[in-house]
Formats: structure tokens, sequence, C-alpha cells
């Protein structure tokens, strides 16, 4: 009876992690993939993680009762959310700017209560929906963008071209429950798009 309960255990543990190893392949496919269509060189992508990393980290012990979120593209640090008051608000700019290698902050913080959980929840349904038809759009490539929503409000980050940048924007407001579409865009030219490819 104890071996046969012991050998199922060992069975259950077995292919539990067999099915981890096969789940973290697969991610690290898709996760290479992901960096390979995107228009930020290898260094730059992992220089994001981690002024990513660190800012969201100074900012959550500065300002634990805040909400803000951070998105670092190409070394931009967009900060969305809510805080207190506008003086926070600059406080929490000004700390985001101490992080090596951020190259500007872009400050979306709104001066007000914490949303909500409803708030937030269709807020993710909103990026969801624009991220979606992004993938099906055959005019821009989706992995070109980075797509943040807050308070209905989209902010698009990208390498794009300026044809990319008015198509994602006209795609996004078309979005049920989207208030503007804020534009945080590096903007190449036709020719530097095809040299990145």
């Amino acid at each position: 009876m104890k071996t046969w309960l012991l050998t199922s255990l060992a069975t259950a543990l077995l292919t539990a992690q067999l099915t981890g190893c096969v789940g973290l392949i697969a991610a690290g496919a898709v996760g290479s993939a992901s960096v390979a269509m995107d228009r930020r060189n290898v260094g730059a992508n992992v220089d994001d993680k981690q002024i990513g990393f660190r800012v969201s980290q100074l900012l959550a012990e500065k300002f634990p009762d805040a909400h803000i979120n951070e998105e670092t593209y190409n070394h931009v640090v967009l900060l969305t959310g809510e805080v207190p008051s506008t003086a926070i608000g600059k406080q929490a700019e000004a700390l985001a700017r101490t992080v090596p290698k951020v190259k500007n902050v872009v400050n979306e913080l709104a001066v007000g209560n914490n949303s909500s959980i409803a708030s937030r929840t269709a807020d993710t349904a909103i990026t969801s929906k624009v991220k979606a038809l992004f993938l099906q759009d055959r005019l821009i490539q989706s992995n070109a963008f980075t797509v943040t929503t807050e308070r209905g409000n989209v902010y698009l980050q990208g390498r794009v071209t300026q044809a990319e940048a008015t198509r994602a924007t006209e795609i996004a407001r078309t979005v049920s429950g989207v208030r503007q579409v804020v534009k945080v865009f590096d903007y190449l030219t036709d020719e530097q798009i095809r040299q990145i490819k």
C-alpha cells in the first residue's frame, strides 16, 4: 500500500516537473521570438528590463500608498497611475530620472485616489483588445508596440514610422472604453526600419 502511494506521488511529481520544463521551453521560445521581432537591440531590451525593475522598486519604497505603474521602452520611462498630490507626482518623476541609463521620463500620473479594481480590470481588457487588433492588422508590426491603459487612456510606445503611429492610433481609438490615445514613440524613417530588419 505504502509502495503504491510512493510510486504514485513520484510519478505525479515527475509529470509536474516535465510539464513545467515544457512550459519553460515554450515560454523561452515565445520570449525569444518576441525579442527577435522587437525593434530594440538586445542591449536596449535588457537595459529596459533593468531600468523598469529599479524604477518600480524605488517608487514602491518611496511611495507605498500611491498607485504608480512604469513601462520602459528604449530607455524612456512612462509613469501612469494615481498619486495624492502634484508634488508627489513630481517627486516620483525626479526619482525615476535618477536611475542610470534613463533618457527621459514621461509623467502621466494623475492626482487623485487610487483607481478601483473594477477600473483596472477594464483597463486590462482594453489593453488586451488593442493588442489583439494590432496582431490582426497587416499594416503594422504588432511587436513594435507596447500598450498601457490607465483610466481608459491608452499609451502607445515603440520605435515606429509616422504611418505606423497613425495606423496604431486609429486602431486603438476604435476600442470601446478608450478615452484618448497618447503617443510616446521613437519615430523612425522607412530606411531605418529596413536596416533593423
